[in-house]
Formats: structure tokens, sequence, C-alpha cells
């Protein structure tokens, strides 16, 4: 049996999946870039670096969230089938 993550159960509703996808593809860099900085300094990894390429990944995945879901609703069981609203 294949695990599934519980959260992914929680997307029901198209509507509400575009409003917070739009939401976070505005999020400016800088939010990003602080919530990184929030790992607490002693945890390792992320090194610097680590944090850096991370800092890029969420920018970048911010901007093709929405579409990552609507080509893997397989994963969103919730969600109705037909896509998006």
């Amino acid at each position: 049996k294949n695990p599934q993550n519980y959260y992914f159960q929680l997307l029901r509703d198209w509507a509400l999946v575009e409003k917070w996808c739009n939401r976070i593809e505005r999020l400016p860099d800088f939010v990003i870039e602080s919530a990184v900085q929030r790992v607490p300094p002693d945890i390792f990894p992320p090194d610097n670096s680590e944090r850096d390429r991370l800092v890029m990944f969420l920018q970048q995945r911010q901007k093709y969230l929405l579409s990552q879901i609507q080509q893997n609703t397989q994963l969103f069981p919730g969600l109705p089938k037909g896509g998006q609203s």
C-alpha cells in the first residue's frame, strides 16, 4: 500500500486552491528569504549554500505550484475530478 500524505486530502475546493496558489505566487522574495533564515542556525543541514538553494527553489516553485497541482490531481483525492473551477 502506498502511504498517502493526509494533508493532500485536505484540498477539496478548486477555488480555494487557486486562491491560495495565487497568494503564494505573490509573496515577495523577502518573505521567503526571511522564512528560510528563521531555521535555527544550529540545525545542520542546511548550511548557507543549502539555504540559498532552498530560497531559490521556493521562489521558483511559487510560480508553478498551481499547475503542478493540476498536473498531479491523482495525489489530491479530495479535489473534484474534472479540473479547476
